[in-house]
């Protein structure tokens, strides 16, 4: 009879033991960091270079100019934390930049005059981003509540010429001029991304971010030409290359899963 206490004191001693081993590893799960992470944000986009460039000469094919106005962009990213300091990313993006109106007026009014009523109708600049890469954090202060990230991406990205249509005439000599240029389909192309910014750890799976974003990419479209119209001849082939360079800062929240 005593052994059988004894053997039952030590099973129940074990089982005690089993339990708390396991309500241990439950704990550390639980605490444990998420590798995962998935982040939305939104903010302006501001065009660089000649994607800003506002002066329109008549003839859009011919030249390089955006013509794009300040903007908005939006970014959906989902990454994995490979380590505590650097991971990978992938991320969809989408920005929107309208046409400057106000270059098609400026064209018309050097070329036919100040005296003539014009209407213009403009489009938007679309351009739709699929990129990957990678991403480095470093802390600012030792529990890592405010860090720096940068992020170095590349893919691919998928946009058109926009449409636009302007229409003009002279009261005083009746002289008018309508042009209406279809929007261009553009290929898919190259382009890459680099951004810099700052996280906030607002609690242990969510955070606040702010983040600016340097974009390029230089889609070119192929065409066919007469070089010597309006005298009927055999047409060439040209290509315009387009410079979609951007400045995209962005604000939003992130959580890890």
């Amino acid at each position: 009879m005593k052994n059988y206490f004894i053997l039952e004191l030590n099973f129940q001693k074990q089982l005690l033991l089993l339990f708390f081993l396991m309500l241990s590893f439950i704990s550390n799960a639980q605490n444990k960091q998420p590798k995962f992470f998935a982040e939305a944000a939104i903010g302006p986009s501001f065009p660089i270079g000649k994607f800003d460039n506002k002066n329109y000469t008549g003839s859009f094919l011919s030249n390089t100019d955006g013509l794009a106005k300040v903007g908005i962009g939006i970014n959906f990213s989902i990454g994995y934390q490979l380590k505590q300091s650097f991971g990978t990313i992938l991320s969809l993006g989408y920005s929107q930049n309208k046409q400057d109106a106000n270059s098609f007026e400026r064209y018309l009014k050097n070329s036919y005059g100040n005296n003539i009523t014009t209407s213009i109708k403009t489009n938007n600049w679309s351009v739709f981003k699929v990129m990957a890469g990678g991403f480095f954090v470093a802390p600012f202060s030792p529990a890592n509540k405010l860090s720096f990230h940068t992020k170095l991406l590349a893919g691919v990205c998928k946009t058109g010429i926009p449409k636009f249509e302007y229409f003009y005439v002279n009261p005083q000599t009746t002289n008018s001029e309508q042009l209406i240029f279809a929007k261009v389909n553009l290929p898919w192309s190259f382009c890459f991304q680099v951004n810099a910014g700052i996280k906030y750890q607002l609690t242990p799976k969510i955070y606040l971010l702010i983040d600016a974003g340097y974009f390029g990419s230089n889609p070119v479209y192929k065409y066919l030409y007469n070089p010597n119209f309006p005298t009927p001849g055999n047409l060439a082939t040209s290509e315009k290359s387009i410079r979609l360079s951007s400045l995209l800062v962005v604000a939003g929240a992130g959580f890890y899963f």
